[in-house]
């Protein structure tokens, strides 16, 4: 079963319509807000959105792989990644089915 996708497009469109303000200066806030997310969570800060969720960095430790190609053993560098931690709030609402 494929999940349909609620794109960027879409929510800019829905929410310019029920706050009734231009589609451009909702695109604005979008863009700006993920920007920032980004920023904050790249200098290693959590961002918490209440009744949302929280962004986390979090970095992955070093270790031992092979080379997909040549099958040689190989070190996979640590490097960090974002982990996603949802709001009760929408667990419970994705549950309530």
């Amino acid at each position: 079963m494929k999940i349909p996708v609620y794109s960027k497009k879409s929510l800019i469109k829905d929410l310019a319509a029920k706050l009734q303000i231009s589609p451009a200066v909702v695109e604005e806030v979008i863009v700006s807000a993920f920007e920032l997310i980004g920023h904050q969570v790249s200098e290693q800060k959590a961002v918490q959105i209440y009744g949302f969720g929280t962004f986390k960095p979090s970095l992955r430790k070093a270790r031992n792989g092979r080379n997909p190609y040549s099958g040689e053993p190989m070190v996979i560098e640590p490097k960090y990644s974002i982990k996603f931690n949802v709001s009760s709030k929408i667990k419970e609402a994705i549950n309530k089915k």
